[in-house]
């Protein structure tokens, strides 16, 4: 079927106009004009391919659902043979992304042609007066292949993983879907991503920019959701660097940094008043003694108390004397600033302080290290294992730690050992997907204030050192830079992984009702 785009392109546009009136009545919000212009512009292009990046919460899945059921049900640009279907194809990151596409196409068509028009099953929707169906897909070669497709969505593509080797399968998925648009000339491809690198698929379609194939269009989550601000998506993410990559649509560079150097600045020797705290755990990256360090720590969520002096950082109000409370021999000592005092937070008429968001994050509990130590160097064969682990569970007795957490590695040693020693050891397997949560997990800590960690050079130095690197598959490495060692770094990422698990006692992540189970210590 030959199509002029001048034949078609107008009465579609009319009719996506008229869909999105009838959804606006029902309760939707209306497609942001700048999503409307995209939208017109790459089907007057007559283009078969958009390559989108957009920032995260910028209305890409719920624009291109609308767009697919107007697609399907406009039907004059395409001509589908006798016996045929034709696929509305979505890929998505996950199943359960995938699942919730299913579920929008689902809403909208219920306005739209109300639910008798069409059937629903499994991971398909059928239209009853015409051979069309949208489709599901997780991101796999195998997954799209032998249909034929008058729309195909690749959603999120930056973020697809294959479930074995971690890597983006991208670039095989979309040479896959080609020959699915082959027999439909009016068919259109969607390539729509918020970035990561910049060297993934998604990222070197987009470098291609316009051409005689395909347009690109850039736009920030403000831009393309006016109904979020820039400052709205700031106080989404407080992390410099994924907010540039997540919501202002900048890919990340292919090495660089994993954690904020200014955000580790103010955690490594900050002091706080702790009003309360939460059971701690003892966190254990052990070593063979054959070169690596034996790391060892003490950490705890802990409430601060109302007068925590970096609130004076968002609220400021009028000065006010402070008092710092540490610990020292296991006693916390309070004693006068050697400021002249802070700057209390800003309160209403009745005295009371102002919720600002950032008010409200000071005093939700802080992930608190009070103690890390290490035994360095080639230890092996001048200290026993036992030995090594009864020296460790002193310090954890001191604190009241009833129960250590670390890697898989050593697992069957450090059980028994820690056990002989009335401690109870839990494991955590490390992988490439959860190390990159827990480092995530990690930066939104260090972001939000939300982490105190002990004066510590050789720890300080390690977090300035661990650097995040994005392989051309979209697969994200961590390592200390130049070969170095990340032996108390790993604590950090460990005690991360333990709270991503729920075995952290009062992670703010599981227990949003904190103050009502915090004890006094």
């Amino acid at each position: 079927m030959s199509v002029m785009k001048g034949d078609w392109v107008s009465g579609f546009l009319r009719f996506y106009d008229a869909q999105d009136r009838m959804l606006v009545a029902a309760g939707w919000p209306a497609t942001s004009q700048w999503w409307r212009a995209q939208i017109e512009r790459f089907l007057r292009s007559g283009r078969r391919r958009f390559v989108l990046r957009v920032g995260r919460r910028g209305g890409k899945s719920s624009t291109l659902c609308r767009f697919a059921v107007a697609w399907a049900l406009y039907g004059k640009q395409y001509e589908i043979p006798p016996g045929d279907i034709g696929v509305v194809a979505f890929v998505s990151v996950s199943r359960d992304e995938s699942g919730q596409r299913l579920r929008t196409i689902d809403a909208i068509l219920r306005v739209v042609i109300g639910e008798k028009a069409y059937k629903r099953q499994g991971d398909t929707i059928e239209l009853t007066d015409r051979p069309v169906a949208f489709r599901t897909f997780t991101a796999s070669i195998a997954g799209v292949s032998g249909f034929t497709a008058i729309l195909f969505v690749a959603d999120e593509v930056s973020k697809w993983r294959d479930a074995d080797t971690g890597a983006n399968p991208a670039s095989e998925v979309l040479a896959s879907a080609g020959p699915t648009m082959a027999t439909m000339p009016a068919a259109r491809m969607f390539l729509c991503s918020s970035p990561l690198g910049t060297l993934d698929a998604h990222a070197t379609a987009f470098d291609q920019g316009d051409t005689a194939t395909q347009l690109v269009a850039h736009a920030p989550t403000w831009l393309a959701n006016p109904t979020l601000s820039e400052e709205d998506t700031r106080a989404l993410e407080a992390d410099e660097r994924l907010w540039r990559r997540e919501y202002a649509a900048i890919p990340q560079a292919t090495f660089s940094s994993a954690f904020d150097p200014q955000a580790v600045a103010r955690a490594i020797g900050r002091v706080i008043q702790i009003q309360s705290s939460y059971q701690p755990v003892g966190i254990v990256d052990l070593s063979s003694g054959r070169g690596d360090a034996c790391a060892y720590g003490v950490a705890s969520m802990c409430l601060p108390s109302v007068d925590e002096r970096e609130i004076s950082r968002y609220t400021p109000g009028p000065w006010v004397p402070l008092m710092i409370s540490t610990v020292i021999n296991g006693k916390a000592v309070r004693f006068p600033s050697p400021t002249e005092g802070h700057r209390d937070v800003a309160r209403d008429a009745a005295g009371l302080p102002i919720e600002t968001l950032e008010y409200q994050r000071a005093q939700r509990p802080k992930l608190v290290f009070h103690t890390i130590d290490a035994i360095e160097g080639r230890f092996s064969g001048s200290i026993s294992g036992s030995d090594l682990v009864t020296r460790i569970a002193r310090v954890f007795h001191r604190h009241g730690v009833t129960d250590v957490i670390g890697d898989q590695r050593e697992e069957f040693f450090a059980r028994s050992e820690f056990q002989r020693n009335k401690l109870q050891f839990h494991s955590i397997a490390w992988t490439s997907s959860n190390k990159s949560e827990a480092v995530t997990r990690l930066n939104r800590l260090f972001a939000e204030d939300a982490i105190v960690l002990p004066s510590r050079p050789k720890l300080e130095r390690e977090l300035l050192s661990y650097s995040e690197r994005i392989a051309p598959s979209g697969t994200l490495t961590y390592s200390a830079r130049g070969g170095g060692h990340d032996d108390e770094a790993s604590l950090l990422i460990t005690c991360a992984l333990a709270e991503l698990e729920r075995m952290l006692p009062g992670s703010t992540l599981h227990a949003p009702n904190y103050r009502t189970v915090v004890s006094g210590r």
